[in-house]
């Protein structure tokens, strides 16, 4: 298996602005890798243009992604499935969006640790939503067979 980071995407002529953003998102997927097993394969599209994300994002078999912007290339250009999600405070700026095959996270599980401004709000899901929102989408596929782990008395993916 390999994850493909996605994060903020250069515009033609980048700005000072645009690097300060890449450093953000390279300093969150860097702490996610610290997190994952050692023989997981990973690689970067942060930073890049909206080409080069297209390009790697036609070779995926599927993506997780925040709801609105992040699911643009992979979805709705690329047409891949996948799995989205965004703070509730997203809903009023949903109308127009349209996802091709992106199942959404349900709001009930999202929590947001912090109240403020939508584009600003930090929030949590439980991996085994998540979890389960990605086998739903990927049972539809021919690409794997998949063996289901009970979530219910887990509490960790071994």
């Amino acid at each position: 298996m390999a994850v493909v980071f996605d994060g903020w995407t250069s515009p033609l002529a980048p700005s000072d602005s645009d690097f300060l953003e890449i450093k953000k998102d390279t300093q969150v997927m860097e702490a996610i890798i610290k997190a994952l097993p050692s023989t997981v394969t990973t690689t970067s599209v942060i930073g890049c243009s909206s080409s080069e994300k297209i390009m790697i994002g036609s070779v995926v078999d599927f993506y997780i992604t925040n709801w609105l912007q992040g699911s643009l290339h992979v979805d709705n250009i690329c047409r891949k499935k996948g799995v989205g999600h965004f703070n509730r405070y997203w809903q009023s700026y949903d109308k127009g969006y349209y996802h091709y095959s992106c199942l959404r996270i349900q709001d009930n599980y999202i929590e947001h640790e912090q109240e403020g401004r939508a584009d600003l709000v930090s929030y949590n899901i439980p991996w085994q939503r998540v979890y389960e929102a990605l086998l739903n989408v990927l049972k539809d596929t021919s690409l794997f067979e998949l063996r289901a782990l009970s979530l219910q008395d887990k509490d960790t993916i071994e």
